[in-house]
């Protein structure tokens, strides 16, 4: 799905219109557009609102080498957000996982299926962090440990939402919107095979892919190494999902849910003090799972991550 940096620099420019400059630092190119509301204006809107800056966070003057530019960013920068470290592992996992389902390549899954995912829209984070900034304004800019606030913008707590669900939702869609083959014909989906634990998951790869391998390895050396291309091929690409399921096990199997008490605080407090709840909504309470998935995350993974 799009990047956090690119929801959030489009929220600025749909929201705050007024604003006069932002100097968008990016390692690649990336982009995010306003035609719907601007049409053939928007170039000139986004020359005029937006400098794309090269350089690196990590380095000294964020890694900008013209001296020119660093004094005009000095005397115009106000708020400086670092965007670097929003990647969500569970949303990006969903999106794989989605892409295969749909495409007929995945059969089989490891993880709980009681488990609760820890999602939430991008749009909600980034509001989430504009209001943030806002209540934070004249909080001093090394504060003391004590005095940093943590805002965990997820839905485990406040509304969550089991893989089970997930997967019904990936069922219903594409048996109803089935994605298109390069044969020309629908894939057809169906329920996938999921693991519950990594004795099930040694079971499952060794009757369905461990024992033909070894049959294949006896066949290939029968038949003077005839079939030595497609059984190193099989090799490599069982031992590669056997080193990803180890490496994300924590993961698959993780339980823990996100404490969002400062983040609802923050809400309250941007309530009572007159924010447009609507336009910065980041409440999960508010999400309809069913709807979100259905009419809007699951068609925006066919949009723009199907290729």
């Amino acid at each position: 799905m799009v990047s956090m940096d690119v929801v959030f620099v489009e929220k600025i420019l749909r929201v705050q219109p007024n604003v006069k400059r932002l100097y968008l630092l990016l390692r690649a190119e990336d982009a995010k557009v306003l035609k719907e509301k601007l049409g053939e204006n928007l170039n000139p809107f986004i020359s005029e609102k937006v400098t794309l800056v090269p350089g690196d966070i990590t380095f000294e003057n964020l890694g900008v080498n013209d001296p020119n530019l660093v004094e005009e960013m000095w005397k115009e920068v106000d708020i400086v957000v670092n965007l670097a470290a929003t990647t969500n592992f569970d949303e990006r996992t969903i999106d794989s996982l989605g892409v295969g389902y749909a495409k007929g390549k995945l059969k089989c899954f490891l993880g709980d299926p009681e488990a609760i995912i820890d999602v939430i829209p991008a749009d909600m984070v980034v509001n989430a962090m504009m209001v943030a900034m806002a209540a934070n304004a004249n909080q001093p800019c090394y504060p003391d440990d004590d005095q940093i606030a943590i805002y965990q913008v997820g839905s485990s707590v406040s509304n969550p939402i089991r893989f089970t669900c997930i997967q019904d939702y990936g069922l219903r869609y594409f048996t109803s919107n089935p994605w298109i083959g390069k044969d020309g014909k629908p894939i057809k989906v169906g329920k996938v095979t999921v693991l519950s634990s990594m004795d099930s998951f040694h079971r499952y790869m060794a009757i369905h892919y461990l024992l033909p391998l070894k049959g294949l390895e006896i066949i290939n050396i029968a038949f003077c190494q005839y079939f030595g291309g497609v059984y190193r091929d099989l090799h490599r690409k069982i031992n590669f999902v056997m080193r990803l399921v180890e490496l994300y096990q924590p993961y698959l199997f993780f339980k823990g849910i996100y404490d969002d008490i400062n983040t609802e605080k923050l809400r309250m407090a941007a309530k009572d003090s007159g924010v447009e709840v609507d336009v910065f909504n980041f409440n999960p309470k508010t999400v309809n799972w069913e709807d979100y998935f259905m009419n809007t995350h699951i068609p925006g993974i066919v949009k723009y991550v199907f290729k």
